[in-house]
């Protein structure tokens, strides 16, 4: 009954036998789940070496416990220090990082309140000198214009006074403006009446001019030297030297006006071209010298006073203020042949 029991197995008694094992009888289902649930393993003499291998395990993981006991303090200071070591590290960075990011901000902020004190310093001042340029400007202009009246002035004074002087005394003169006056005339065989002034009559008639026989001459208070008045009928020519000299001293007087004028402004419109205007690169560099009050020099502007400046002078009036006598003949005609 032993043999057959040592020779047996879970997968070769079958469900269907039956042993009997000390005395019972035990079917084979109860046999083959006994043998699947603890199989019997027979002693044999290599039990002794898994025995010794066992203890050698044993005592090796002993020894390893012994020794990570040992050494554990050591690797837990290493690693406080390397975790130190690279948070100090990690702090630096950052710490750099973060000045260097502060440092240029500060210098943009720096250059920014620097540009901001130095516009607000020098603009000021800038201004003031561009006025102080202009309120020279101005009195020299003022000048200017003033000379240029006063060339006119005396200019048409000079040659008023020469023209009197001479056309008054000249024959010449005196016959070609009472011809120029009768041309202007209609045609017509009315007799022709002559009024010159009393001077320049009596200066003809003691040359006993031929020409005066020739019209009614007469002498009449209101005609100026060197000027005459023709009546034929109901028309008149008044040719009077005296009133065309004013007008052609109006016209260059207004010329003259008008030049000074574009003149002016050409400087002023070439002012605001060339007004000084200052940029600031925000990148130089620059110190506390560039902010550094102006100083005067040699070069400072002088002062002026009104004495620099003259008042003008009153220019010499005309030698006659009479009014020219007004004539019936058609004043387009009248002014195409003046």
């Amino acid at each position: 009954m032993d043999t057959p029991l040592k020779n047996a197995s879970a997968d070769r008694v079958s469900e269907h036998e039956s042993l009997l094992i000390k005395g019972q009888l035990i079917d084979g289902q109860t046999l083959s789940k006994k043998l699947n649930d603890a199989a019997i393993v027979p002693w044999t003499l290599n039990d002794f070496e898994q025995e010794e291998q066992q203890k050698e395990a044993d005592k090796k993981a002993e020894i390893r416990q012994e020794v990570e006991k040992q050494i554990q303090p050591e690797l837990k200071k290493r690693s406080d220090m390397l975790r130190k070591e690279v948070y100090d590290s990690a702090y630096q960075e950052g710490y750099d990082a973060g000045f260097k990011l502060g440092e240029e901000e500060g210098k943009a902020t720096g250059k920014s309140q620097a540009y901001s004190q130095a516009r607000d310093f020098l603009f000021p001042k800038i201004q003031s000198i561009d006025e102080l340029l202009k309120n020279l400007q101005a009195p020299q202009q003022q000048m200017q214009q003033n000379l240029f009246d006063e060339i006119v002035q005396f200019s048409a004074f000079i040659a008023e006074q020469l023209l009197g002087e001479q056309l008054s005394r000249n024959p010449d003169w005196l016959y070609r403006v009472v011809q120029e006056a009768i041309q202007t005339l209609p045609e017509s065989e009315a007799p022709i009446e002559v009024a010159l002034n009393a001077d320049d009559l009596a200066f003809l008639q003691e040359l006993e001019t031929a020409w005066l026989k020739n019209y009614h001459c007469k002498a009449d208070p209101a005609i100026l030297p060197g000027g005459c008045m023709v009546k034929q009928q109901f028309s008149s020519i008044h040719h009077c030297w005296q009133n065309r000299f004013l007008a052609l001293k109006e016209q260059l007087t207004n010329n003259v006006q008008s030049l000074t004028d574009s003149q002016q402004r050409a400087m002023e419109a070439a002012q605001q071209n060339q007004s000084p205007t200052f940029y600031w690169d925000e990148d130089s560099e620059f110190g506390e010298e560039d902010f550094a009050p102006l100083k005067t020099g040699s070069n400072a502007i002088p002062e002026v006073s009104e004495a620099d400046f003259p008042a003008k002078k009153s220019s010499p009036s005309a030698s006659s203020d009479a009014e020219p006598i007004k004539s019936v003949k058609d004043p387009a005609s009248q002014s195409n042949n003046e």
